[in-house]
């Protein structure tokens, strides 16, 4: 995850999903990149299981403890925010913001268990459809929103064009979704599941982390691959395919997933 990462500049989150409503060829190289590593994990572990059951690891469970611990946390994160805010300065005050938000998104991330490594595994797995789709309408919410701020000129219509079309954007990619679904968890489900308290996402966190920091030194410091483009190149669709080109042609990949998840958990054709 953390070298697929670096590959793509950005997660699945940051070279995907963002980069693609923001009309970024790089974010639709990348989408190819995760439907083929989340296969080839799928395979893997398929294998593994097969060749090498699991014995089951140990469950800790501190039922009395939990409740607690939780709001010692709450109570700590809000006195935090609190004192913040009422410093009422400059870089406290966005720190109070910062943190406000940050809490708020990370309830709400974990009621709703999203999860795109889910997304992208479980049609081919089970069939289910439920966050395959709540992706595919959060996405098209998203560009929906980003095209009038493009198109109108509101927003630099440049920003966020990764140059990673299409070598790294792709094999970044292939890697992270390959990572995410050994990890049981993208960018966004392994905080809230640490969160929860599933220890194992420490690990997840930490690995990622060393490996996407020596990678990105490496790919910008010693290589310099961005300056001499080895991965590829910033592409703004709309330079191609003008503004309603482009846009016709997300919503014609966002329909296309659509129908085929729909028509894959009817049919059950392609589950592995």
């Amino acid at each position: 995850m953390g070298i697929g990462s670096s590959l793509a500049l950005g997660d699945n989150i940051g070279g995907f999903y963002t980069a693609t409503a923001n009309l970024s060829a790089s974010g639709i190289s990348m989408f190819a990149g995760l439907i083929l590593g989340t296969l080839i994990g799928l395979k893997y572990l398929l294998w593994e299981a097969e060749k090498f059951p699991s014995k089951g690891g140990i469950n800790i469970y501190i039922k009395k403890l939990s409740p607690i611990v939780g709001i010692i946390v709450f109570v700590i994160i809000f006195g935090k925010i609190i004192t913040l805010f009422l410093s009422g300065k400059g870089e406290n005050l966005i720190l109070g913001k910062v943190f406000l938000f940050s809490a708020i998104i990370g309830f709400i991330l974990q009621r709703n268990k999203l999860c795109m490594a889910k997304a992208f595994r479980e049609p081919f797995i089970s069939g289910e459809t439920l966050m395959t789709k709540s992706f595919i309408l959060s996405l098209f919410i998203t560009m929906t929103g980003i095209f009038f701020l493009k198109f109108l000129k509101i927003q630099n219509p440049f920003f966020y064009i990764l140059p990673t079309f299409m070598l790294g954007s792709f094999i970044g990619g292939i890697l992270f979704g390959l990572g995410m679904t050994l990890a049981d968890s993208c960018a966004l489900s392994t905080l809230w599941k640490l969160g929860e308290g599933q220890i194992k996402f420490f690990v997840v966190i930490i690995f990622w982390g060393l490996s996407n920091s020596i990678s990105r030194y490496y790919l910008d410091k010693v290589y310099k691959v961005w300056e001499k483009g080895y991965l590829g190149k910033a592409i703004f669709i709309p330079d191609y395919l003008t503004y309603p080109g482009s846009f016709i042609l997300i919503i014609g990949i966002l329909l296309l997933c659509f129908l085929f998840v729909e028509w894959n958990k009817r049919t059950k054709k392609l589950i592995i």
